[in-house]
């Protein structure tokens, strides 16, 4: 239990949640067990006790945003109510969520006693969860702080377990933020996206949420998101697509999880059927384009034929020039020389070849017989014009 940094617990919040104990404080952001008071059952509340009215308007319109998204996907942890309360300390702004009967990916991992788990079931655990996120990221919404402890889990951690997310509610709310304030949430260690440490919001998008997916599918995969580690325990169908989500370069990785999400699924697809992935992906440069990012920005965008139409606004402070991609299967070189030489005519014979004098055309000396014929009968009319003249 940590120390009530806003003397709530023992109050009622919104008329109708009784505050039982803190649970969490990120700066102004503090994270409480509440009871509902007439259905007597636990919830989770999360209050922001900003000074400025507009922040605690944007965080409660980030609740809706998310209660929006969790209609639709059993993935997002359902958020149920939210408003604004006059606190001991002041005006805090309140969004209220389900509790979820279950610990954090990171206890259910050491409670299970396994270091890894089976692909087809990483796959079966997180598909929902990559659902979710691609619909958060097309609404504008990048969780940004994705690491073992950002997913609870319900039931134990096998074959019936699902997962819920947590922290959407702050993804949505980031954006309404001032310029340069970072997430309240750092990821634990070997998570984090490196431009995280930029101090820089321009910076994260949907890629940042690539990175932390991916190190929390590695280690459920393999033990580690460590590059050693995938090298030795990942399947070889997916260790191209895990190696580009997890680049420290924002321009070298997956701009979308449903990109990276395409081309794991690929190699997996191999694995499963015993097959070695044939060829990567390749990302391919179009045009370096003006963009309304941070000056001196790695970034860029990456579109292809799943992803092309996510449209992701970011704070802008000046332009700068990025990379407008596109990815691609990368050609299998010896597939594409023997179809070139399939199509290409084939070349005339070499060495010394006998000369075959061309035979003469009849044509050309009718037309020389012509030519002269004209060229007399006109010499005779002009020297006959002068004679008689």
């Amino acid at each position: 239990m940590h120390p009530d940094p806003l003397g709530l617990i023992g109050t009622t919040v919104g008329a109708r949640y009784d505050v039982l104990s803190c649970l969490a404080v990120f700066g102004p952001r503090v994270i409480y067990k509440a009871q509902h008071r007439e259905w007597g059952r636990p919830v989770r509340l999360e209050v922001f006790a900003g000074a400025a009215e507009q922040q605690r308007k944007a965080f409660v319109d980030a609740g809706a945003a998310i209660a929006e998204l969790g209609a639709q996907f059993s993935a997002v942890a359902q958020v149920r109510d939210g408003g604004t309360h006059a606190g001991p300390g002041g005006p805090v702004a309140f969004v209220v969520s389900e509790w979820v009967e279950g610990p954090p990916l990171a206890d259910a991992i050491v409670s299970s006693g396994r270091t890894k788990f089976p692909p087809e079931q990483v796959l079966e655990w997180m598909d929902p969860v990559l659902d979710a996120i691609v619909a958060a990221h097309r609404q504008g919404v990048v969780h940004a702080h994705f690491d073992p402890d950002a997913f609870w889990v319900v039931g134990t951690l096998g074959p019936r377990a699902s997962f819920k997310i947590d922290g959407l509610v702050e993804g949505a709310w980031r954006p309404k933020l001032p310029a340069g304030a970072m997430p309240s949430r750092a990821p634990a260690t070997g998570f984090a996206a490196p431009e995280l440490a930029s101090g820089d919001t321009t910076l994260l998008g949907p890629w940042t949420d690539v990175y932390g997916i991916a190190a929390v599918m590695s280690v459920l995969l393999c033990g580690s998101s460590s590059a050693a580690m995938r090298d030795r325990a990942l399947p070889s169908g997916v260790k191209y697509s895990f190696d580009k989500a997890l680049s420290p370069r924002i321009d070298a990785r997956f701009k979308t999880l449903a990109a990276f999400r395409a081309t794991m699924m690929e190699g997996m697809a191999a694995t499963l059927e015993g097959k070695s992935r044939p060829n990567p992906r390749r990302t391919m440069v179009v045009a370096d384009v003006e963009s309304q990012m941070a000056e001196g920005s790695a970034g860029g965008f990456e579109v292809s034929d799943d992803d092309g139409q996510i449209d992701v606004p970011r704070p802008s402070r000046s332009k700068a020039r990025v990379r407008l991609a596109y990815t691609q299967p990368a050609m299998s070189v010896p597939d594409a020389i023997a179809n070139l030489d399939a199509q290409r005519p084939p070349l005339p014979p070499t060495g010394p070849q006998p000369v075959v004098a061309a035979p003469k055309s009849a044509g050309n000396f009718v037309a020389l017989l012509a030519v002269l014929l004209v060229v007399a009968v006109g010499g005779g009319v002009i020297v006959g014009y002068m004679l008689f003249r």
